[in-house]
């Protein structure tokens, strides 16, 4: 085979396709534009807006170099820079076509005084019409060079003319340029890019900065490297996250002379993929990992820890902390009145701790029940950190393997399929004993295990169906209990009751509000004789009926025979230490306040979490999305539920008020004398 050398050449019709080279947008242009004078040396840039009509016409100049021959201004892709900069930046030749298919007016003069004015219409930037130079001008400023052109003046959807938007372009083109830019007569505001960084390290022609993101997650869409004043996004630099803290470390670069770092061309609006970016992204990695190195501890992961020490940066192990374990519930979008964020530091108590593995959700409630009869229990259970695997103080902490719970009925033994007949089964009697065997792993992955039994009242057994209906559930409880009727009612809704059961049930209030209605009476058949059952629901029955309609101090006798009743009431006695309204016309009922107070002095956490458990026993009903009403005397009930501090407070305020209520409502005005909450 005969074989022809060739070289690869740009065919002359490319210059018909220069007016398709950039987007032509007003960003495009002021980057490139901007580009170019700060290669060229200049000090200062100025930009000044004109609108004439509906044309808003721009000058920008600049007191760089200038350009020493005109050629230079209409060769596309000939670079008119010095080998540093060619070196330094690889420019394209391309920055003063951003403005192809423009009329453009160019005037420049060079240090040496030499000088030329060239004018291209649109026509001309393909080549289809000659440009005129003029080199008998004299322009107005020492050095550099002035561009002249327009843009048809609109307003976008917002009424906001494009002078308005343009002003924008160019200070946020500014921002990061290390020129001065000035625009019509005001500087724009400059910042460094690094600025307000946890650290700064140069390596590789790069100023590497660490940057700390707290309660959220870096943000992809920030710009993450500064090319000389033009800003990229990179999705790509590494981050860092601590196990359990609620921020995360990211990076940012600012180029200072970096050869082999590139764009692609001709938008360089991206980096190039070359064997440079895997060297960056380590040193990145490299420098995250240096400020985790700076604190007295962390968090860290086993496999970022790790990372550390393949790039040199000697940590120390994870500091030994885990959060208390804490039962799962089936309603998952609504939590639980527990504080997440309380960790055990295992280092420095010195309790002994067990890693509880997940479960499903009625045995981890069934478990949470046992563990508070046996209190003391032998070990502070924390839940599981998979992130912490490897560390040798995690490894060693011994883990809850397995679970296994049976009852006990007339000294017969049953377990899961037994238990659950007998569950299903109305007719069943309660067990007279429910055990709990705790199955203890003292080292992972060897055989020295360790059988602990509790005691415990309740079983809720597993079951793969959904319930909207609490007599449903598969539910044992041991004879001789002191279960509440509102302690049950709770064990059974954070085990079964999810708003995920029933999606056509309206909405959530409607289905937690139905499911409390049938919660009572399952709640009642589990702790009593049929008798005591229907004796406790016609009461409550009675209570909701007419318990408004009957004065405190009357007495009411309720006979029922055949299917009919026959009521006696007899009427309350003359009180008195009351008023005579006969004797005294003016006198008035008395009245209860409330206290109406802002949300703000309650935590989000007792807002989302804790009334929606106290409205389950104690007075405290929602206020449409709004907020809360509350009796103010919440402490003085004995109907269970832990009152958080914060709500404490707010309780005691309003007492010492003479408020017998209280609204909260998140438009009402804050007090003083109260601490405020910051919500996410």
């Amino acid at each position: 085979m005969t074989q022809y050398p060739m070289r690869v050449t740009v065919s002359p019709d490319m210059i018909q396709k220069s007016t398709r080279l950039f987007n032509g947008t007003p960003q495009d242009i002021i980057n490139e534009l901007f580009q170019n004078s700060r290669r060229a040396g200049a000090t200062i840039i100025t930009v000044d807006a004109v609108i004439s009509g509906n044309v808003c016409s721009i000058s920008i100049t600049d007191n760089g170099c200038g350009i020493d021959h005109p050629g230079k201004v209409v060769t596309l892709g000939t670079s008119a820079w010095g080998q540093d900069v060619i070196t330094r930046e690889d420019p394209a030749g391309m920055g003063l076509f951003s403005l192809a298919g423009k009329h453009v007016d160019v005037e420049t003069i060079t240090h040496a005084g030499k000088a030329f004015r060239l004018v291209l219409s649109p026509a001309a930037w393909t080549g289809n019409e000659l440009v005129p130079i003029d080199f008998n001008i004299a322009p107005d400023f020492p050095h550099g060079t002035r561009l002249r052109f327009d843009f048809a003046l609109t307003t976008d959807k917002y009424g906001v003319k494009n002078i308005d938007v343009l002003q924008s372009i160019v200070t946020q083109a500014a921002h990061y340029l290390p020129v001065q830019v000035e625009f019509n007569g005001i500087l724009c505001e400059q910042a460094d890019f690094l600025a307000d960084a946890l650290h700064i390290e140069e390596t590789l022609g790069l100023r590497i900065g660490i940057f700390e993101n707290k309660y959220c997650r870096y943000n992809p869409y920030y710009p993450a490297i500064n090319f000389f004043g033009l800003t990229l996004n990179y999705n790509n630099l590494p981050t860092l996250e601590e196990v359990g803290i609620l921020r995360s470390l990211s990076c940012r670069i600012d180029i200072i002379d970096c050869p082999a770092l590139k764009l692609v061309l001709p938008a360089r609006k991206e980096l190039l993929m070359n064997a440079f970016i895997p060297e960056m992204e380590t040193a990145c990695k490299r420098a995250l990992f240096t400020v985790i190195a700076k604190q007295d501890h962390h968090t860290l992961s086993f496999d970022d820890y790790s990372k550390a020490l393949t790039l040199g940066i000697d940590l120390s192990e994870a500091r030994a902390t885990l959060k208390n374990w804490t039962p799962s519930i089936c309603d998952s979008d609504a939590g639980s009145f527990t504080d997440y964020n309380v960790r055990a530091d295992l280092a420095a108590a010195e309790a002994s701790y067990l890693i509880a593995q997940s479960f499903s959700v009625p045995s981890e409630q069934t478990l949470h029940r046992a563990l508070d009869l046996n209190k003391p229990f032998a070990f502070t259970l924390v839940e599981t950190q998979d992130q912490f695997v490897g560390y040798s103080w995690y490894d060693a902490i011994p883990v809850l393997g397995e679970m296994s719970i049976t009852a006990i009925y007339d000294k017969k033994l049953i377990d899961g399929d037994s238990a659950y007949e007998r569950a299903k089964n109305p007719d069943t009697c309660r067990p007279d004993q429910i055990n709990l065997t705790l199955t203890i792993h003292h080292i992972i992955g060897e055989a020295d295990k360790e059988a602990i039994t509790l005691h415990t009242d309740l079983w809720l057994l597993d079951d793969t169906e959904c319930y909207s209906d609490p007599a449903d559930m598969p539910v044992l409880v041991r004879k001789n209990t002191d279960l509440t009727i509102g302690s049950l009612e709770s064990y059974m809704t954070d085990a079964y009751f999810s708003v995920f059961n029933d999606v056509d049930a309206d909405s959530s209030y409607t289905q937690q509000s139905n499911w409390e209605h049938a919660c009572q009476p399952a709640a009642i058949a589990l702790l009593f004789s049929r008798e005591e059952a229907k004796m406790v629901e016609i009461k409550a029955a009675v209570e909701r009926a007419i318990g408004g309609l009957v004065s405190n101090s009357a007495s009411l006798a309720i006979h029922f025979c055949d299917g009919e009743a026959k009521i006696d009431m007899t009427p309350p006695g003359p009180d008195t230490s009351a008023p005579n309204k006969a004797d005294n016309n003016n006198s008035e009922e008395p009245l209860c306040k409330m206290l109406t107070i802002s949300t703000a002095h309650l935590s989000q956490e007792t807002c989302n979490h804790a009334l929606p458990q106290l409205c389950r026993t104690l007075p405290v009903w929602v206020k449409g999305e709004y907020g809360w009403f509350m009796y103010a005397h919440l402490e003085q009930l004995e109907l269970g539920g832990d009152i958080p501090t914060d709500l404490q407070n707010v309780l005691q305020y309003a007492r010492a008020r003479g408020c017998d209520y209280i609204m909260l409502d998140k438009d009402w005005p804050i007090s003083s004398d109260l601490a405020l909450f910051d919500w996410e």
